[in-house]
């Protein structure tokens, strides 16, 4: 599916607010996967109603869970040679994680994500029995002799501290310099005594001083020297337990995929569960009869704006009965707002979200193509009509597919556009695997076998009328708001024979346009009807 389509639909807004915290979660988000099985969809559904009630009543263990998700590390599908130590950190940081929340689950709620502790035995191998942390270390159990020869380093650093703090002592008592707590000091020249070469360092400085450090002597060398062949041998064999470790997890590949498998999904749709509590969503119905009805639809970025701009907010209430619908109705009545609004629930609802609504039931689709939407962007030199033939063409897909055409053929002649509307609807009407909403200005569109034709109320004119004659002093702002109040969005079928709702120069008046222009535009219309009888 294209990003256009994305747009059109407004997805992006709901997804701002769907947070996955693993990173596989994240991935599977920016991938904005479509789903056309019903039963993943029910699985999906079947989950998030599931989760919602318990956050419903457990809201606290979901915050601990929450606490654990935003820990779990991306691990590599494979070790690789020099990052074994930073992959065992991270896959035991995964570990004591899928842990935690499987600890905080309930066993119903075990048994559905796959939580089955098959974590435990890796946990053990990297040493979780003894400190039960998330981090790493190669702890001294895993080799007697690396144990050995730490514990000979640890006495080694033992002497190597003492015999420094003896040299630094004799320093203090010789010269009055005090190194305890700093690594060199900046004296003037002249408070260095003759024959101090011997137990301190002296770099210059400036004109008048110089730098001094202590000279820890040979004794300190020596055995720093000494634990030198040391620190290599626990280095080799810190690497050796490494690659040991690395080898006997591999094994268990599958079960640490399996344990990332569970935290995505609780992840997934623990988030999907959150976002539906955001916005009042409902479980979408799969619908078998080739129908969509939808009530109290809500498209949220338009909601939100209403909210902004202090108007009112009108749901989309339908029940289409065919599976082509063609709206009508006047400029600014909401035409484009219908079809963004059901492309939004339908999208949503085959990425395995809740929709914002009392009810949604719908169809599921292998394809969606967007036709029209103000393209005009000249892609390789081709016209808005161009392009919207275009689209036509490259948008045929096998399976159930869904377009959203609005006013196609907008940019041709009224003539043209008729022709190609009528012909378009003809070819859907015999289509089985086609379903489609458009929006449109046409009149007379052909009565054909599955077209539904449905209109926008519209504006209330008297209403208005009332308030702009009486009170009306605003700007073309408020002016635009007021029409948004007084515009009735919602959409209802069309009788047979009537004809498509004229407010656009209704519109024109209240924005402003001249008043003798609206009138030669009345007498022009007005004639036209009288020629066509």
């Amino acid at each position: 599916m294209t990003d256009r389509i994305f747009d059109f639909a407004g997805i992006d807004f709901f997804l701002e607010h769907f947070r996955p915290r693993t990173p596989e979660g994240k991935k599977y988000k920016s991938e904005k996967k479509i789903y056309s099985d019903p039963g993943d969809l029910n699985r999906i559904y079947n989950r998030v109603e599931m989760v919602r009630s318990y956050l419903e009543g457990a809201s606290e263990q979901f915050d601990k869970i929450r606490f654990h998700l935003d820990r779990i590390p991306a691990i590599s599908n494979r070790f690789v040679k020099g990052e074994l130590r930073s992959e065992l950190q991270c896959i035991k940081k995964l570990l004591h994680n899928y842990r935690a929340v499987s600890l905080l689950l309930d066993e119903r709620l075990k048994n559905e994500f796959s939580f089955n502790y098959i974590s435990d035995p890796i946990l053990k191998l990297l040493g979780y029995e003894v400190d039960q942390q998330e981090s790493f270390y190669i702890k001294d159990s895993y080799s007697d002799e690396l144990k050995q020869i730490r514990r000979h380093l640890r006495e080694t650093e033992k002497e190597i501290s003492r015999i420094k703090q003896e040299r630094i002592e004799e320093i203090r008592q010789t010269f009055s310099l005090d190194f305890r707590f700093n690594d060199f000091l900046v004296v003037p020249e002249g408070a260095i005594p003759e024959g101090s070469e011997i137990m301190l360092y002296i770099e210059p400085y400036d004109n008048s001083s110089v730098v001094v450090k202590p000279q820890l002597g040979k004794k300190y060398h020596d055995t720093r020297n000494g634990a030198s062949q040391y620190y290599k041998r626990e280095k080799e064999l810190e690497e050796e337990i490494l690659i040991s470790l690395a080898e006997t997890i591999e094994h268990e590949r599958q079960s640490l995929i399996l344990c990332v498998k569970s935290l995505t999904e609780m992840d997934l749709t623990l988030a999907r569960a959150d976002a539906a509590i955001k916005f009042r969503c409902i479980k979408p119905e799969i619908s078998h009869n080739g129908f969509i009805l939808a009530s109290n639809l809500r498209f949220l970025p338009v909601e939100e704006n209403c909210l902004n701009e202090r108007v009112p907010y009108t749901p989309l209430s339908a029940e289409f009965d065919a599976p082509h619908i063609v709206i009508s109705g006047s400029n600014m009545g909401g035409k484009t707002v219908v079809l963004k609004t059901l492309l939004f629930a339908q999208i949503l609802s085959q990425m395995g979200f809740f929709v914002p609504a009392t009810r949604f039931k719908t169809i599921l689709f292998r394809s969606f193509n967007l036709i029209g939407d103000k393209l005009g962007t000249g892609v390789n030199g081709l016209s808005s009509f161009g392009e919207e033939i275009m689209s036509l063409i490259e948008g045929a897909a096998e399976g159930r597919t869904l377009y959203i055409i609005d006013e196609f053929a907008r940019t041709t002649n009224s003539a043209e556009a008729l022709a190609l509307n009528s012909a378009l609807l003809k070819s859907f009407s015999g289509r089985k695997e086609t379903w489609s909403f458009s929006s449109t200005h046409q009149e007379n569109l052909p009565e054909l076998e599955n077209i539904s034709y449905w209109t926008m109320r519209g504006l209330d004119y008297l209403k208005y009328g009332e308030y702009f004659h009486s009170n009306f002093k605003g700007d073309l702002s408020e002016r635009i708001r007021l029409i948004n109040k007084y515009m009735d969005y919602r959409i209802e079928p069309r009788a047979a024979g009537a004809v498509n709702s004229r407010d656009a120069l209704k519109i024109a008046d209240i924005l402003g346009l001249d008043s003798q222009l609206i009138g030669y535009a009345e007498k022009y219309m007005e004639k036209q009807e009288k020629q066509n009888g």
